[in-house]
């Protein structure tokens, strides 16, 4: 099966092809292993861009498995809030989002086997689906792993722990519309703010360095 770095680089190229239609000089940007072990998601290589730039961060999931249901759809399987220290989907919703729709986006690729990785080239989007971050509730997934069930026939993703949620897909064609209005992201200096809050109750983090890739758009 692909590797989750793979699928991120891939993708990515064609989430940028898109943001280059709002943006013609959109580029995704991530801490390197030396920045995250000295500065922490707070990295300081985020202070040094411009601080009116749009950014939205994203989070990649790969499949870990697959099953055909009873009534015969796909069903892929992804885990969340997997980290060292279960605080991920904190990290996103509160640190970075700061609680705003359409800034932090898990992408969640219904793409498996090397097989479908193959044959959806170079349009891995059309297989791919974006949950917005906010979407999901950080005080119920707290500090445990999750998993979302997505089921690409039926357009529909639902979130396992004790209990089972549905939660909203973002559709390809609706990313694209919010981005070409510029609806997607935030200015960095409010993405600098929201690192930088004090911890809700039910929402502290352990994690000094966790991974995300940032879309950039500098164009505002």
């Amino acid at each position: 099966m692909p590797n989750e770095k793979t699928l991120e680089m891939n993708i990515t190229y064609e989430i940028l092809n898109i943001c280059r239609l709002f943006d013609p000089r959109a580029f995704a940007f991530g801490t390197t292993l030396v920045e995250e072990r000295d500065s922490g998601f707070d990295s300081r290589t985020v202070a040094r861009l411009p601080r009116s730039w749009l950014t939205s961060p994203l989070q990649y999931k790969r499949a870990k498995k697959v099953r055909t249901t009873v009534s015969g759809e796909l069903e892929y399987t992804f885990d969340i809030n997997n980290n060292s220290w279960n605080d991920q989907h904190t990290i996103l919703y509160h640190y970075l989002a700061g609680g705003r729709r359409n800034v932090a986006f898990y992408i969640l690729p219904a793409i498996f086997t090397d097989g479908e990785f193959y044959s959806s080239l170079p349009n891995l989007l059309d297989r791919t689906w974006l949950v917005d971050v906010v979407d999901i509730d950080p005080w119920f997934v707290g500090r445990n792993r999750h998993e979302i069930h997505l089921f690409p026939q039926l357009r529909a993703a639902r979130l396992h722990s004790d209990s089972i949620r549905e939660i909203s897909l973002l559709t390809l064609e609706k990313f694209k519309g919010l981005v070409t209005e510029g609806k997607i992201g935030l200015p960095i200096e409010e993405i600098r703010r929201n690192m930088k809050q004090k911890p809700k109750q039910g929402l502290e983090t352990a994690s000094k360095r966790p991974r995300f890739l940032l879309s950039i758009m500098p164009g505002r």
